[in-house]
């Protein structure tokens, strides 16, 4: 199929025939092109391949080109561009069926704007009726569509006057009739606001009593708000009579404007709607018996949305409400009509709440007038009081015969006559039948209505099977719950939506000592301590609202006789079963925890002694080391200090030699060889080499003593019970040091500290504990693998930071941890090491200190034979309790 875009340099000869033309041919195809010159809409023909041929001057006239640009593929780019590819495709599937077909799309117009246009195709036919080329004709849709846009406006506008104009004939009061004709107004009208308002005779103002819509960055009740702050008055000397709403009800007419913003009549009113974007406004005064009784406002955001046919419409609509409130004021006045009509709503809303049952209408003779499909279906022949029975049967005669026949069939029978004979107004029974199943449950009803002589019986027979059910499992249920909630040790309460306490269950009394009537009586919130009560407020009622369906807390409750008793309180959002955002109430389940509390607090001293039992062993296990590494010091410093002693007495004697006489020259040559004989005898060289180096070793052994008083000491140290920033490689020296003697026989230890770790939050002393103990179990680990070998291990403590954490590690190069008791050498008391080396708490209390008490994590990797590798992480962020 060629491309319909392209145009050839064929010209048709005529209407019809073959494209071989003859010059009286082509003399037809010339008064042929002049007979579609005559039409005015745009008309052009391709021949049987789609090759456009010709243009009418139609087509010039409307795309403002000549027949000799449109050629070829001219006329293809005056398609609107979203429109192309669908119209393209369109002329191909026609072409290629040889048949009529039609297309609308946007043609560009002389003007440059585009045009909706309508293009009906034809195929043109030789006498043999074989195609031999298309005529098209194009009808600009442009002006259908406004008449259509036109039509639509105004049959909004007439559904919103018929709306109105039922909802006028049957609105029970006038509120009700001024919301719906504002809310028609606006949403079936299409108007931004619309309000009715009743004048106020001796004010003289218009109260707005009902308002629908917005305005821009208004709500509708802000726009309510502001429309009575306006205070629309009919005086025109104050300020707000000088708008539309006074005029019309002055001049008991319409008044308009179609363009607000050149509008010489202003009003606080009118000023404040056009500043929100108002742009046409009418008011239409309400008249009720020649009398002015009020108005309806309504406001557009388009200028000149209020033309005459509109406002016919809207006048119509104000009559409508005029009319209502006349017929309202009537309807006051006629008591007969309305009595009729409550005789009749009642009949009608019976009639209606029964429908879904077997029902039934008699008149007062007992004959039945009417039933529903639900009648004749009920029973399946079993039930004599429904089955079989149609209109016009005497529904008397049927009772009377049951009346004597035993059962719940006499009894429903005896009720029905009664309410026929005007004994009672009202027979209402249940009963279950023996059909195909037993436990089948059905109620039935007899109603009476007699107003003015009219007499009417309503049966309805409904089955209420699952209603008996369900009472039947919430009976179950009930006791239940009574039995769980009156034998729970728990305190378990219900508050409704409002906060109020409907339950609470006996164990209030047992625990608190309050009655069930006290607690009924007050708020729930005056049992619970001060302290508490705001947040338990604020808690109760994010529940309520959806936050969250349930929460735990520990809240502190007093008691009767004024002590106060810790409890752990669950609250639970009783939800909507429908309205699953809605909370119906809230339940609440609390616990007791006075004993878990004191035992809690029990097993935290439990467990500060025991780790202070523990620091205790390791300073009684260290003791022995750290008292050898103080003794080999002090050994050679007491050894220098008497080298020291006897140096300086040969000394001091050398000195004593010399003559305190003076400058005597026969006896100063005696004293000068006497004292060199002294100093010889000293040997002083040895003493000038050796006293300095006695010096310094004392000094060095003070200040190796010194570092080991500190770090047992620092190691030693209580701490205090908050966390305090620490240097953990400074802590870690210090452990290192005190525990020398315990690792210095079996291993070599390097210590492998980043210099840049920055201070942790921790408790310094229970670090310096769990680091000793990995340090002494690593110990402990190679001395069990080299034995008395006579070999060294290694043990390497490390420390960095990563990530938010410090890391700690301790490797050893001992006999690592055999796989079956990996799981257990955290727990406490948990030891395979010989009687007198471990209590089996060390490591048990490392990761009480490392995971309970500064939440962070321990745990390790280890290879049979080849070592073990601990790593400790510690948050470098304090963490929330």
């Amino acid at each position: 199929m060629p491309d319909p875009t392209r145009v050839g340099a064929h010209t048709f000869p005529g209407a019809q025939g073959g494209l071989e033309g003859t010059t009286a041919q082509d003399q037809g195809a010339l008064s042929f092109v002049e007979f579609l010159d005559l039409f005015p809409h745009p008309i052009w023909r391709a021949d049987r391949e789609g090759h456009w041929d010709l243009f009418n001057q139609g087509w010039a006239a409307f795309t403002g080109r000549s027949a000799d640009q449109e050629l070829r593929d001219g006329w293809v780019r005056g398609i609107h561009p979203e429109d192309l590819d669908r119209v393209l495709l369109g002329f191909q599937k026609g072409f290629q069926g040889a048949a009529a077909f039609q297309q609308e799309f946007r043609l560009r117009h002389g003007d440059g704007s585009y045009h909706w246009i309508q293009n009906q195709v034809s195929p043109i036919r030789d006498p043999e009726g074989g195609c031999v080329g298309y005529l098209g004709s194009c009808y600009d849709l442009s002006v259908a569509r406004l008449v259509e846009a036109r039509a639509l406006r105004l049959g909004q506008l007439y559904e919103a006057l018929c709306r109105i104009n039922r909802i006028a004939k049957f609105s029970p009061g006038t509120d009700l009739l001024f919301e719906a004709a504002s809310r028609v107004v606006v949403e079936v009208g299409r108007f931004c606001l619309a309000w009715v308002g009743i004048l106020d005779p001796v004010t003289r103002l218009v109260t707005p009593v009902a308002l629908h819509g917005h305005l821009e960055g208004v709500s509708t009740e802000e726009a309510r708000r502001l429309v009575m702050e306006a205070r629309p008055s009919i005086d025109p000397d104050v300020p707000g009579g000088r708008g539309l709403v006074g005029q019309a009800c002055r001049e008991a007419h319409f008044a308009l404007s179609n363009d607000l913003r050149s509008d010489e009549r202003t009003s606080s009113l009118l000023a404040l709607v056009v500043s929100r974007g108002v742009r046409a406004s009418a008011t239409f005064p309400l008249i009720v018996r020649g009398q002015v009784r009020g108005a309806l406002a309504i406001y557009s955001l388009e200028t000149g949305a209020f033309d005459s046919e509109v406002v016919d419409l809207l006048e119509r609509v104000a009559e409508d409400i005029s009319l209502a409130i006349e017929r309202l004021e009537q309807n006051r006045r006629w008591s007969e009509v309305e009595g009729r009509l409550r005789a009749s709503e009642r009949l009608f809303s019976a009639t209606l709440d029964t429908l879904s049952a077997a029902m039934a209408i008699l008149d007062e003779a007992g004959r039945i007038l009417a039933v529903n499909a639900a009648w004749v279906d009920f029973g399946n022949g079993w039930n004599p009081l429904v089955h079989g029975l149609k209109p016009g049967e005497d529904y008397r005669a049927v009772c009377s015969g049951l009346m004597v026949a035993e059962g719940v069939h006499a009894d429903i029978a005896l009720g029905t006559l009664e309410v026929m004979e005007g004994a009672r107004e009202t027979f209402i029974s249940e009963y279950s039948e023996g059909g195909p199943d037993p436990m089948r449950w059905y109620a039935v009803t007899v109603n009476r209505f007699e107003d003015e002589g009219l007499k009417r019986i309503v049966l309805a027979h409904r089955e209420i099977t699952d209603r008996r059910l369900a009472e039947k499992r919430l009976r179950e249920s009930e006791n239940l719950f009574r039995l769980i909630t009156e034998h729970a040790a728990d305190l378990i309460g219900l508050a409704d939506s409002t906060g109020r306490r409907v339950y609470c269950s006996p164990s209030y009394t047992s625990l608190l000592g309050y009655t069930t009537e006290e607690l009924i009586q007050h708020s729930p919130l005056e049992i619970i301590h001060e302290e508490d009560r705001e947040r338990v407020r604020r808690t109760a009622q994010a529940i309520m609202a959806g936050a969250c369906d349930s929460i735990t807390m520990d809240v502190r409750l007093i008691r009767k006789d004024g002590s106060t008793a810790r409890f752990e309180s669950h609250m639970v959002a009783i939800r909507d079963g429908e309205k699953k955002d809605t909370s119906a109430g809230l339940l609440v389940i609390s616990r007791d925890t006075s004993e878990r509390e004191a035992a809690e607090k029990a097993r935290q001293r439990m467990e500060v002694e025991l780790r202070h039992a523990q620091k205790l062993e390791s300073i009684g296990q260290l003791a022995a080391g750290i008292a050898h590494e103080i003794n080999t010091p002090i050994q050679y410093i007491g050894d220098n200090l008497r080298f020291i002693q006897e140096a300086t007495g040969e000394l001091l004697g050398a000195l004593d030699a010399v003559s305190p006489r003076g400058p005597n020259e026969a006896l100063l040559e005696a004293e000068i060889q006497a004292f060199r004989e002294c100093l010889a005898a000293a040997d002083l060289d040895y003493l000038r080499k050796e006293l300095p180096k006695a010096a310094r070793q004392s000094l060095e052994g003070v200040a190796r003593v010194s570092k080991i008083v500190g770090a047992m000491k620092e190691f030693s140290h209580p701490g205090s019970e908050n966390k305090t920033l620490a240097d953990l490689n400074r802590a870690i020296e210090s452990t290192v040091t005190v525990s020398r003697n315990e690792w210095k026989y079996v291993a070599d230890l390097e210590l492998e500290l980043d210099p840049h770790l920055p201070p942790v939050p921790c408790h310094p002393g229970e670090i310096n504990q769990a680091v000793l103990n990995l340090v002494v179990n690593a110990a402990h680990a190679i001395g069990d693998a080299v034995g008395h070998s006579g070999r060294k291990g290694r043990i390497t403590v490390r420390t960095r930071s990563e990530a938010g954490h410090v890391v700690i590690q301790v490797e050893d190069t001992g006999a690592g941890i055999p796989e079956a008791i990996r799981d257990r050498i955290f727990d406490p008391f948990f030891t395979t090491k010989g009687v007198g080396r471990g209590s089996g708490q060390g490591l048990a209390i490392a990761h009480s200190v490392v995971v309970d008490k500064h939440g962070g994590t321990i745990g390790f990797e280890s290879e049979p034979g080849q070592g073990t590798l601990f790593t400790i992480q510690l948050p470098l962020k304090e963490l929330l309790p």
